[in-house]
């Protein structure tokens, strides 16, 4: 069986946009690069135009078009900002469970690739930037690899 991300975007057309990786632990930066890797790797299908490696700490976004010989992201974001602005608390962060974490990534992504929140963080204005925002507009969000 190939690799099924927690999250995917697709266009109209299905085709992959991005793919998304959500991880329970916030260590991040040092894993970051090989997760990449894997996914990169595994991946027996066109890879995805963006793969996005969120914890509840930071963001990694690769650009397919843009990848780095040393295979770091091209931009790296913290996620405090927007996690507050969909959890109310600051303090809930710090014990937040991956399968709440996966669902407000989902939230976060939904509303950017639909329009329905202003680019106010610095996570969002990473999205903008690469072009990913531009890339997603009224794509298709789901859980898993839905085609």
């Amino acid at each position: 069986m190939g690799y099924t991300p927690d999250i995917s975007i697709r266009d109209s057309d299905h085709n992959l946009i991005a793919v998304v990786e959500v991880i329970g632990f916030q260590a991040l930066d040092e894993h970051a690069v090989d997760i990449h890797e894997t996914y990169t790797n595994s991946v027996t299908r066109a890879a995805a135009d963006f793969f996005l490696l969120i914890s509840s700490e930071k963001g990694f976004l690769w650009e397919e078009g843009s990848i780095r010989e040393d295979g770091k992201a091209t931009h790296v974001f913290e996620m405090g900002e927007v996690l507050i602005q969909y959890l109310g608390d600051k303090n809930s962060i710090e014990s937040i469970r991956k399968n709440r974490l996966e669902f407000i990534v989902f939230r976060w992504l939904f509303d950017v690739t639909w329009q329905n929140r202003s680019l106010n963080t610095n996570a969002d204005k990473a999205l903008e930037v690469s072009g990913f925002n531009k890339a997603t507009v009224d794509a298709l969000i789901s859980f898993g690899l839905a085609a």
